[in-house]
């Protein structure tokens, strides 16, 4: 919140949305009330990945750990199998005009 008041010179949020941290959208909300209009913290269940879901991100991070130029995180160039998992991502969060 501070970097948003200082760096970005913003004043006010007039509303605020989270999902994965409600905890700390909530201690923000404490620590800086005048900063928020309004505060709308969301919760998730935590389940299981299944389905398309789970197949395309096993897909996207199959492509990147088998790829000969991983090398088990210690790369010297980008892998190759980085530009299949984005075209892979694409396809599934992707509108199919734009893919």
């Amino acid at each position: 919140m501070q970097m948003a008041m200082k760096e970005l010179r913003l004043h006010n949020f007039r509303f605020v949305e989270g999902r994965a941290f409600v905890d700390q959208l909530r201690a923000s909300s404490e620590t800086f009330p005048e900063f928020m209009d309004a505060l709308m913290p969301l919760a998730c269940n935590t389940i299981p990945i299944a389905g398309r879901n789970r197949i395309v991100r096993k897909l996207a991070i199959d492509a990147i750990l088998n790829d000969p130029g991983y090398s088990g995180g210690e790369y010297k160039t980008q892998p190759e199998g980085l530009n299949t998992a984005i075209g892979v991502l694409a396809i599934m969060i992707g509108r199919p005009l734009l893919v």
